[in-house]
């Protein structure tokens, strides 16, 4: 006798625990960056008049050469941590979906490594604009 064919695997394609756990690191992430995001962007100008007045302290006389032009290096700031946090997009949803892992993985990758280069430029700028020489 023939034993009798399986049907097809009825198996979801995408695990319960693996969904949750994917759908929890993207919001996780993005609330992360959000709240970053806003309390840089909140923060910016009570930063700027702390460095004003270390520049006084360290240099008697000087003051920062336009300081809300200083405030330049905020939207980089903010630009990154924007990226950062559109990244963990990708990184939740590479956890359950593994069809697409490879690419979703790069899209992360390539957006992580975008906010660092904003966020590394914002700060470079920000310590540029602030000890610039006399």
């Amino acid at each position: 006798m023939h034993e009798p064919a399986h049907p097809p695997s009825l198996e979801p394609p995408f695990k319960t625990g693996q969904v949750i756990a994917g759908v929890s690191l993207t919001v996780v992430w993005v609330i992360l960056h959000v709240v970053l995001f806003y309390l840089l962007a909140a923060s910016g100008i009570i930063f700027v008049a702390f460095l004003e007045s270390i520049l006084t302290f360290l240099f008697p006389g000087r003051s920062l050469n336009n300081p809300m032009g200083s405030l330049d290096w905020i939207l980089p700031l903010q630009v990154g941590l924007t990226l950062g946090g559109i990244a963990g997009i990708p990184a939740g949803l590479a956890i359950f979906w593994r069809a697409r892992r490879k690419l979703l993985w790069t899209l992360f990758g390539v957006a992580f490594l975008g906010a660092l280069i904003f966020e590394i430029y914002s700060v470079v700028r920000l310590f540029s604009d602030t000890f610039r020489p006399f």
